[in-house]
């Protein structure tokens, strides 16, 4: 019996040896048809207690195709718009942290003015992503071959050999990005503020078919409310429910989320301490577990929306307050307007500091100028343009 049993281990470690040469194909190419049968097998017995079309797999695969989808959309915007106003780069996760707020902005706009003329419909749901890639795609593909670049080098400058405590560090961030999107996962999640507020109202436009005057006296309707705009384009998702609708807002919502926490908190970090890692830095998000309570976690709100922006302001300030360039200047301004129009308390925090910086940069470069430079007939127009 013994024998008969190493004879088999023997012949099975033969098939490996002979599937395993270098001159056999790839024993990927084997393990996925492996796979890919298996599935087959157990779609084939579920199917008729749970149909594979009925799965909700199919479901949360559309809303993160539309989340995806839509975030390339707005970055795309947003990064044409920070090549034609600053066509100098920058490094690649502050190009990504800035574009990709003034991208969301200016893709809610585009949602404005649509919503204005009364065009919303499934058709919109489309072509408005689909013409912001097309009308941007030459500064998308430039920053794309850029960041690849800058990407293999950075690849080549990493130690070959990590420290074990590093990796216990993103397994922490990663931990943390899925118990939230656990959250996520029911409309239920979606909190009371949400549900009577930002896509309430979104749920109004969808239906109207644009943007209207509440003659009621929906109070809400008259407060900032930004991201009811994003959630309506969520809304106008053809042959799609109210719980596919939910869900697809919240998708958006996480998207946001993990942009500002992957990228953006890494771009500010390294901007203050140039060494940092930035593939470690962005999981101390997470030690601050508030983000997991029901009033400051991923619920529907706008709250996420109005944290995006801290980080691409808090970058813009740092240049514009290096240069009084005006087109820095004109850039931290779009990125001021969005925090004002996402809700009060964004507006709050996010606007008057940045405004008061600028002021006292604007103030001294004056203020000196005017002191030892009055003869020169440029002297005004360099501090002066900026602020204006």
């Amino acid at each position: 019996m013994t024998s008969k049993l190493l004879r088999l281990l023997q012949r099975v470690r033969y098939r490996l040896d002979w599937l395993l040469r270098p001159n056999r194909l790839p024993v990927q190419l084997y393990l996925g048809a492996a796979l890919a049968a298996a599935f087959a097998i157990l779609a084939w017995q579920i199917a008729p207690h749970y149909p594979v079309s009925r799965w909700l797999f199919w479901r949360y695969a559309a809303y993160w195709v539309g989340a995806l989808g839509w975030a390339v959309a707005a970055f795309s915007l947003g990064n044409a718009a920070l090549e034609w106003l600053c066509p100098r780069p920058l490094r690649t996760l502050e190009q990504v942290t800035i574009a990709f707020g003034a991208g969301v902005y200016l893709f809610e706009l585009a949602m404005f003015a649509v919503g204005m003329l009364g065009l919303y419909g499934p058709v919109t749901f489309f072509a408005l992503p689909l013409l912001a890639v097309a009308l941007t795609s030459g500064p998308l593909s430039r920053f794309t071959t850029r960041a690849l670049r800058a990407a293999g080098t950075a690849r080549e400058l990493l130690p070959q050999r990590r420290p074990a405590w590093r990796w216990g560090i993103v397994l922490f961030g990663f931990v943390g990005l899925l118990m939230l999107y656990l959250l996520i996962l029911t409309p239920e999640n979606v909190q009371f503020d949400a549900r009577w507020k930002q896509m309430a109202i979104a749920e109004d436009y969808a239906v109207t078919g644009g943007i209207r005057r509440f003659d009621e006296g929906w109070t809400p309707g008259t407060r900032p409310h930004l991201a009811s705009l994003l959630y309506t384009w969520a809304f106008l998702a053809p042959s799609a429910e109210l719980f596919d609708q939910m869900l697809l807002s919240a998708h958006l919502e996480y998207v946001v989320f993990l942009v500002t926490t992957l990228v953006g908190i890494p771009a500010v970090v390294r901007r203050l301490v140039p060494g940092a890692d930035p593939t470690t830095v962005w999981a101390a998000r997470f030690l601050f577990p508030g983000v997991l309570l029901y009033d400051s976690s991923l619920c529907g709100g706008s709250d996420h929306l109005g944290a995006m922006l801290g980080p691409p302001i808090f970058l813009v300030t740092l240049l514009t307050y290096e240069r009084l360039n005006p087109r820095w200047a004109a850039l931290l301004g779009l990125l001021m307007a969005s925090a004002a129009t996402v809700k009060d308390t964004t507006a709050i925090l996010l606007v008057p500091i940045p405004a008061l910086v600028i002021a006292y940069r604007v103030a001294t470069v004056a203020l000196r100028r005017l002191l030892f430079e009055a003869g020169s007939p440029r002297a005004p127009r360099d501090w002066l343009w900026a602020p204006l």
